[in-house]
């Protein structure tokens, strides 16, 4: 066990966040492990489902019980928040707003648990690498999905950043169709 799933296991984190902590420090999710067992035969199908089951249903509780997906915008531009609001609105996601990274740890120091969090790179104060590398850092957003959505175009910078943990990275000039599709791919990818 990592220190980052130990953190979170003495933070008294619930299972849809250790569940993603674990998968991110190399675990395998437990029905893939259950599964295994079943084919090397040391166990049943029906016993798997009986212990999974429950788990099974109470990270769907979890969900549930969330409310629509929330996100997390951080750009320092209002009129590139708005736009972005908008459209994501307009699909039922429950939108944050932060006009620089402080804010964006601020929000997420008072809660934790969005579904993504699209950050632009270039912003005063603390920029969005910065930020990412200080999300990743933390126990209870290491987990947390990010899409980088920037003015630049530059492959090198997009491999820079998808090496240092971001999700996805996306230009702002793709259109807003391709926007939301990347956003609800990742959040997609997140609840598996």
């Amino acid at each position: 066990m990592g220190p980052r799933i130990a953190a979170g296991i003495e933070g008294r984190k619930g299972p849809v966040t250790l569940n993603k902590l674990s998968e991110q420090g190399g675990m395998r999710p437990m029905h893939t492990v259950g599964l295994d067992w079943v084919r090397d035969g040391a166990t049943t199908l029906v016993e798997v489902e009986r212990a999974l089951g429950q788990a099974l249903e109470e990270l769907e509780l979890a969900e549930d019980e969330k409310g629509p997906p929330k996100i997390l915008l951080v750009d320092d531009d209002e009129d590139a928040r708005v736009l972005m609001r908008t459209v994501l609105e307009k699909e039922g996601f429950e939108i944050h707003e932060a006009a620089d990274g402080h804010q964006a740890l601020d929000v997420l120091n008072l809660d934790p648990n969005f579904s993504l969090a699209v950050l632009d790179l270039a912003m005063p104060v603390m920029d969005g690498r910065e930020l990412l590398n200080t999300i990743r850092g933390s126990v209870d957003t290491a987990a947390l999905p990010i899409l980088i959505r920037t003015g630049s175009a530059a492959s090198s910078e997009e491999a820079e950043l998808l090496d240092a943990g971001a999700d996805d990275f996306l230009t702002k000039s793709a259109g807003a169709a391709r926007f939301v599709a990347r956003v609800k791919a990742i959040i997609r990818r997140s609840l598996l």
